[in-house]
């Protein structure tokens, strides 16, 4: 806004009306979205922590975490009323439950949870459980899917000196696991497996590709991530990367398989590697750490969070850097692409161009202490998109 003095004082009664309207002082804070129904996550209106919404047929489904203490339930409501269709909390162990956030899986119609120790199959139309898994003596906070073959990682032995890690594997329609891979403790370094990504070669057998963050505590703490490519059918490592990036470290979630390729990320770096042959075909490397946000695909870029806030896109072809939004995003949010568009939530829900990165519309929450820190669930048919403040479901209008 520019602020004109007058210089010269002329006498009131040689004025004429101004003719132009004053300009509007600016507004402050983001708009707030169209809300077409909400729902309470608990009763008693408390702050609560959920899975990532998922849309499934006429249902959309979340979760509710009490901050106040006990099991967390699955909530599945009617996407178009809001009405609620089913709740559970069925969980084998009798300690509290809580659920990670970014670790459901939909398969047919069964949704599959892990609550670290415990895994649950659940009927999403009916919200009755299929099979439940209980391992009190190990666990993992992530889980992933593979041709309908669900993976969790364990770890053996007190924390921080893991005795061993493993990738457990079933049938998703059976809950029968078995164990699949071992790592074990090797010189001190703490193994951690990461649930794989998969592949299939050219014979037909599968290949999972998944990474040990192992780390040694002595004098200081020293850390290394190895990264595995492992064939299931003949037992045997394809190729294995020792001591891979040069920080130690990395981020935390699955690598992504599109064709031959497999794209991983560091801590300060990003790879594309060549699944057959196991040779790195481009790096690219970060300003910044990038840890816990995860990355997705969108034709030929990938857009990745890095923790400081800055959303990136790089050309998944060359690793060349195609656009940077400076300080739009925020630590370990959850991207979303629908159509040509990016969601994400970081205390305000963002939605930005995918193809450019610029920001098109930034709503915060209409509750008082609420915030946006889900993934956003689109339904582009009917226009509309679901996530949760920390006390509602929201049912928004998609803005255009």
């Amino acid at each position: 806004m520019k602020i004109f003095i007058l210089g010269l004082l002329i006498p009131f009664s040689f004025c004429k009306k101004p003719q132009f309207e004053p300009t509007p002082l600016p507004t402050y804070g983001s708009p707030k979205p169209t809300i077409i129904w909400k729902q309470l996550l608990s009763e008693d209106s408390s702050y609560n922590s959920s899975i990532d919404p998922l849309l499934f047929g006429d249902l959309i489904i979340t979760s509710a975490e009490n901050s106040g203490g006990g099991n967390e339930k699955i909530l599945a409501f009617n996407k178009e009323t809001g009405d609620l269709v089913w709740s559970w909390d069925d969980y084998l162990s009798g300690v509290s439950q809580s659920l990670k956030r970014h670790q459901s899986i939909i398969i047919d119609n069964s949704l599959i949870v892990t609550s670290f120790y415990d895994n649950y199959s659940i009927n999403i139309e009916s919200g009755v459980t299929n099979w439940g898994t209980n391992d009190l003596s190990a666990g993992g906070p992530r889980i992933s899917n593979f041709n309908n073959t669900i993976f969790h990682t364990r770890m053996y032995g007190s924390s921080p000196h893991r005795d061993s890690s493993d990738i457990m594997m079933c049938d998703y329609l059976t809950g029968n696991w078995q164990k699949l891979f071992t790592i074990n403790n090797v010189d001190n370094f703490s193994p951690h497996i990461e649930p794989p990504a998969g592949y299939i070669n050219q014979d037909g057998e599968t290949l999972l590709i998944f990474q040990n963050r192992g780390g040694v505590i002595t004098s200081y703490f020293d850390d290394r991530v190895d990264l595995y490519c492992y064939n299931v059918d003949q037992d045997s490592i394809v190729w294995l990367k020792e001591d891979f990036t040069p920080s130690g470290s990395s981020n935390v979630n699955n690598p992504i398989v599109e064709g031959d390729r497999v794209y991983f990320g560091g801590k300060w770096d990003f790879y594309c590697i060549d699944i057959p042959s196991g040779e790195v075909l481009w790096t690219h490397n970060f300003y910044h750490d990038f840890q816990g946000s995860n990355f997705v695909i969108y034709n030929d870029l990938i857009i990745i969070d890095l923790d400081n806030g800055d959303l990136i896109a790089i050309n998944k072809n060359n690793g060349n850097q195609a656009w940077v939004n400076e300080g739009l995003s925020g630590c370990c949010t959850e991207l979303r692409i629908y159509g040509d568009r990016i969601y994400f939530g970081n205390s305000n829900l963002f939605i930005a161009n995918a193809s450019n990165g610029n920001k098109l519309y930034e709503f915060e929450s209409p509750h008082s202490g609420g915030s946006f820190h889900n993934a956003i669930a689109v339904d582009l048919i009917n226009n509309k998109m679901y996530t949760t403040d920390g006390y509602y479901l929201m049912c928004m209008e998609l803005p255009e």
